[in-house]
């Protein structure tokens, strides 16, 4: 039997990706935005962009203003926001361990570690520190370099599923 401490989640799930897209319309103006014009700009549902805002705010990376010409604006610049710490503002879980690090008990109902916790603790280190790097205004200005060609990852699947990729020499070795 898995031991579980997390829900079977996604790291990145839609509430980061919908609040960056959220986020991006705030950049576009200087005034409060209401979030229903965010709502009908981005295609976003109202009730979920409120529960978004609501963990924002509490974050400080938005402010609210009340009444006539109200609505949503950055607390601060936008290249003083990382997508990280849009992340961890709205996500449940920021690590794609299964292991809860306070937790006597590990993923696999054993005392201790999994085999494979520093293995997925890395990559959730690896992901952050990404994230971290990339402002909100960054992704306004489109100014993401990709380490990637759109595609290659998909491609490569695709390809050990047909069973024609080539593993590397040092497999061999």
């Amino acid at each position: 039997m898995i031991y579980n401490n997390y829900k079977d989640e996604n790291v990145i799930t839609s509430k980061t990706r919908y609040s960056v897209t959220g986020l991006l319309e705030l950049c576009d103006t200087s005034k409060p935005l209401p979030l229903s014009k965010v709502a009908e700009s981005t295609g976003i549902a109202l009730n979920y962009l409120e529960q978004l805002f609501r963990k924002l705010r509490q974050a400080n990376i938005v402010q609210s203003v009340r009444g006539p010409g109200g609505g949503y604006q950055l607390s601060l610049p936008a290249r003083a926001f990382s997508v990280a710490d849009v992340a961890l503002a709205v996500e449940d879980n920021f690590s794609v361990t299964g292991c809860a690090a306070e937790s006597a008990i590990s993923c696999v109902a054993r005392p201790g570690k999994c085999r494979t916790h520093t293995l997925w603790q890395e990559v959730s280190n690896h992901m952050y520190a990404h994230l971290q790097g990339i402002t909100i205004d960054d992704v306004y200005n489109g100014n993401i370099h990709p380490t990637m060609a759109d595609g290659d990852l998909l491609r490569k699947r695709q390809k050990m599923r047909e069973g024609l990729w080539v593993f590397e020499e040092r497999a061999l070795q």
